[in-house]
């Protein structure tokens, strides 16, 4: 028989919070924003699933890092509003290991047809390409999409995110001799 490690959840990690910091109910609900009630369902686990900017406000009290916190809180998320907003904040705060996982999973997210999903996600990306908020960030983005649509026979995605991450990259002058190696 094999050990399973059983992962800690948000409630978990808020009981072990508030006994590690000898804090109350009231305490958390003063230096996070989030009411008595809400704490003590998440703490007891009769809410399994909080909202995404509730765990955003308990993070700073759990002895874990960001990062894992948000790992743990994508295994069990599928709606695609919420983990555009994970990604939005994993790119805002450049947590650049998580982009890629955060992105797929909005791609394969149960909730949405393939095309749909695949439109947002370069829609996005390409918003932020525009922007030029991070090239790192979008070259990720683009190679997922052009991934995924590959696996799923999506060749319209397939070549506006390889079109999309060849343009980035040209503008990229220290890449320019990486590009055209690819392109032969």
């Amino acid at each position: 028989m094999g050990n399973t490690v059983q992962k800690k959840t948000i409630g978990d990690m808020l009981s072990e919070s508030r006994r590690i910091n000898g804090l109350s109910f009231a305490e958390v609900e003063e230096r996070t924003g989030v009411s008595r009630g809400v704490l003590q369902k998440i703490e007891s686990g009769e809410t399994k699933r909080p909202e995404f900017k509730t765990v955003k406000s308990l993070a700073p009290l759990f002895p874990c890092p960001y990062e894992e916190i948000i790992e743990g809180y994508l295994e069990d998320e599928n709606r695609s509003e919420t983990l555009f907003e994970i990604l939005q904040e994993v790119i805002q705060c450049e947590y650049s290991s998580l982009v890629e996982r955060v992105s797929l999973k909005i791609l394969q997210s149960p909730n949405e047809k393939i095309e749909k999903a695949l439109e947002r996600l370069y829609s996005f990306a390409d918003s932020i390409a525009i922007a030029g908020t991070n090239d790192e960030f979008c070259l990720v983005l683009f190679k997922v999409i052009a991934n995924y649509a590959r696996q799923c026979g999506e060749p319209k995605y397939i070549a506006k995110a390889l079109l999309k991450r060849y343009l980035i990259e040209r503008n990229n002058l220290s890449r320019l001799e990486d590009v055209n190696a690819n392109l032969i």
